[in-house]
């Protein structure tokens, strides 16, 4: 069975409530800025620098949130000398957090367009935006621009069919440093 195209993919993926807008005709980057209203700060992009517990408490969506974000950059060795390649890294909360906590360099790659342009611009406000790069698309068919030393992934490989997921595997590996953690 042949792979569904990013397209298609990004459009199944959105039809899910999780992972869509709460409101059909609200963009999601309208209830990112709502949410950080609510905890008293301006949009990102207008806001000198956004406290990264803040922005991790509504873009750490793997159930432990910063904390988990934590432990995991912990676990995979993150460090200014350790990149990291985040698969399937949404609004970027555990990308932000592992650059902020360990100084590393991470590259998220997000098939949502409307998600990764929401974290480029959460990372700048949040002071990591030299150190943390989004790609918008399909991993299979857009690879991260270089090796690395770790790779870390939440919640993203129950959604893609198992006749792809082989090549998800071949792909990540290629993507990693030998002696790369996973996460």
């Amino acid at each position: 069975m042949p792979a569904p195209p990013a397209a298609s993919a990004a459009s199944e993926i959105k039809r899910m409530q999780l992972y869509s807008s709460k409101s059909p005709s609200a963009p999601l980057s309208h209830e990112v800025y709502e949410s950080l209203a609510s905890l008293g700060h301006a949009s990102p992009s207008t806001a000198a620098e956004l406290p990264v517990e803040d922005v991790a408490r509504f873009t750490c969506l793997n159930y432990t949130g910063s904390a988990g974000a934590r432990s995991a950059a912990s676990f995979l060795g993150l460090s200014p000398i350790v990149s990291c390649l985040d698969l399937g890294s949404g609004l970027g909360g555990p990308a932000i957090v592992f650059s902020s906590a360990t100084g590393c360099e991470v590259t998220g790659v997000e098939l949502q367009p409307d998600q990764a342009a929401v974290a480029k611009q959460l990372a700048r406000a949040c002071g990591v935006g030299n150190r943390v790069t989004f790609v918008a698309g399909d991993f299979l068919t857009v690879p991260p621009p270089r090796r690395h030393g770790a790779l870390f992934s939440a919640l993203v490989v129950l959604h893609v069919p198992l006749a792809r997921r082989a090549a998800l595997f071949a792909r990540a590996r290629a993507s990693l440093e030998p002696g790369a953690r996973v996460a």
